[in-house]
């Protein structure tokens, strides 16, 4: 271990970082099942049917695709209706994202186009690359790459530069001849965001699963299947929460109506913490005021005001310990404390489009 300081503002900031930490592996964990528990459901009535749904960065609400109405709604969190969006031309097919910088994406599988816009009525197009279905961001990322799955065996990830129109591909094992998937969401380390995702969550339209990948190297590993969570009659669509740390999935359900559940799954931060912790924000805004060593840690806070900010505390592993704040924040300075066993431990602040991370060790 070597301890470092980072200047910020007037702030200097000091923690013990770790070198060489190997990354903690879901396979080595031994881990035989995922949990999946479902929070909270909603129906989503204004819509007559639900192919994907995705989280806009701001200010904070979903959008929900439907081929249907040809239209894009747009839902606050508890997914009450907001808005909505015309889609340019009749629609078929999966696949809906957003960009950071509120520029959305779908993919029409009757033009093989993936269709942008920024956020209006106005709508452009580039051919799609591949036959996708599910589609993401991952965070912060610039340039954008958007992922799109492809829909059949066999299955591959396919990563478009949105820059550039260049392509990568990489394989994915499926289930079987029924595994049709329709939603994807990816993820990534806990601290910072590298590509290709280290982690995806997929899910299959009519043997509902919900697959699990990993990234080793040079393809993806599938790590885990199960069930989804609930019976359905299809499951379409996934996509992060704000935070990056709940899961919405849309599905048809048994009585033949469309719903979006909020899901915990504790998945995307088994990819471990990173060697080197690191941030997206031009300047720190997280600082440590008193010495971890002695068994707590007091957190100390200062940023502009932002709609929403997380605090996060996540081990070693990359496990999720507590969720010191979540919510709007004024501007100003603002201190918690954390208390542990012996440990090493990472500080995430997700604030807007922007993340910062600090590790630091608690001692006996």
């Amino acid at each position: 271990m070597k301890s470092t300081s980072f200047k910020g503002g007037n702030m200097i900031l000091s923690i013990l970082v770790l070198i060489s930490q190997p990354a903690y592996s879901l396979l080595d964990s031994g881990l035989q099942g995922i949990p999946i528990e479902v929070l909270n459901t909603w129906e989503i009535d204004y819509a007559s049917d639900i192919q994907d749904v995705t989280w806009v960065s701001y200010p904070y609400y979903l959008a929900i695709r439907s081929n249907g109405d040809g239209k894009i709604y747009l839902a606050d969190m508890q997914c009450n209706y907001q808005g909505e969006i015309a889609l340019p031309d009749s629609v078929e097919g999966f696949g809906l994202a957003y960009t950071y910088w509120n520029e959305m994406y779908y993919i029409n599988s009757l033009s093989n186009q993936i269709y942008y816009s920024d956020g209006s009525d106005s709508w452009a197009s580039f051919p799609q690359s591949s036959l996708g279905a599910g589609m993401d961001f991952l965070e912060c990322e610039n340039p954008a790459l958007l992922y799109e799955v492809s829909p059949f065996s066999p299955h591959s990830l396919c990563s478009t530069d949105l820059v550039t129109l260049e392509n990568e591909y990489y394989d994915m094992p499926g289930t079987g001849f029924n595994d049709e998937i329709t939603g994807l969401t990816v993820g990534t380390m806990v601290t910072l965001d590298e590509w290709p995702p280290y982690a995806i969550i997929a899910t299959t339209r009519n043997s509902h699963e919900f697959l699990f990948y990993t990234y080793d190297s040079s393809e993806y590993d599938l790590v885990a299947v199960e069930d989804c969570p609930i019976p359905v009659e299809e499951s379409l669509g996934l996509t992060r929460s704000w935070d990056c740390i709940k899961i919405y999935w849309s599905y048809r359900g048994t009585d033949g109506k469309y719903y979006i559940s909020l899901l915990n799954i504790d998945f995307f931060y088994f990819g471990g913490i990173e060697d080197e912790a690191g941030s997206t924000t031009e300047q720190s805004y997280l600082s440590i005021e008193s010495n971890p060593a002695y068994g707590c840690a007091i957190f100390s806070l200062h940023l502009p005001a932002y709609n929403l900010v997380s605090l996060m505390i996540y081990d070693i592993s990359g496990r999720a310990v507590e969720e010191i704040y979540r919510g709007p924040l004024e501007t100003g300075d603002t201190q918690w404390s954390f208390s542990a066993p012996a440990g090493m431990y990472t500080a995430i602040l997700r604030c807007e489009n922007e993340v910062e991370s600090l590790k630091f060790v608690i001692n006996d």
